[in-house]
């Protein structure tokens, strides 16, 4: 028989039905299908299951860490009933807001809009500033060239995914994000520096 720890480290975040065992991967409940996820290295949920939404809101926050934004920054608004995915997508929002977003945090945010079914259309703006920053940082580093990635499911995209253009080049045209895109949330590549 379960004692009253082991019941709350057992029991399903979007149910609550009790769990024959506490999973150690992704898996579905028993009970209402959907998605339980193991975040043991977070200390927001003491049982360390989280449901899709959390856990996805656990990935974008730990793109926040380098703006010294951590889990600490999400109890407050948390013990206020904002949940943990509108707590962890307000802080990325004001790291965007202040324009101190880089190329990767905005590519992190469109993925977790995706995953929440909402558009990231939006953030395409805030893209093209953060990629322009990124082929400056580039230059003041001497990087001579720069290679396309792509992480949507664009055919327009996916054909420049590993070509290479003059860092040069890059700067004067800001070919990303590409307005020939056919992800509906997006161009979501990048450029990545080459030696």
């Amino acid at each position: 028989m379960l004692d009253r720890s082991d019941v709350h480290a057992a029991m399903c975040p979007t149910c609550g039905a009790v769990l024959a065992a506490r999973p150690k991967r992704k898996r579905a409940c028993a009970a209402c299908g959907k998605p339980i996820h193991v975040r043991s290295r977070q200390s927001i949920f003491p049982s360390g299951l989280v449901t899709e939404s959390d856990a996805s809101a656990f990935d974008l926050l730990a793109y926040l860490t380098p703006f010294g934004i951590d889990e600490a920054h999400c109890r407050e608004p948390m013990a206020a009933g904002r949940t943990l995915p509108d707590t962890v997508w307000a802080l990325a929002s004001e790291v965007l807001r202040l324009n101190r977003a880089d190329s990767l945090l905005i590519r992190q945010m469109s993925f977790f809009l995706e995953r929440e079914g909402r558009s990231a259309a939006h953030l395409q703006a805030p893209m093209a500033r953060a990629l322009a920053t990124d082929l400056e940082v580039f230059a003041s580093r001497g990087v001579k060239r720069v290679e396309f990635r792509c992480d949507d499911n664009c055919p327009t995209c996916e054909k420049f995914e590993g070509k290479s253009i003059a860092l040069d080049v890059a700067r004067r045209e800001q070919p990303l994000p590409r307005s020939g895109c056919t992800d509906p949330n997006g161009c979501r590549c990048w450029y990545v520096d080459l030696p």
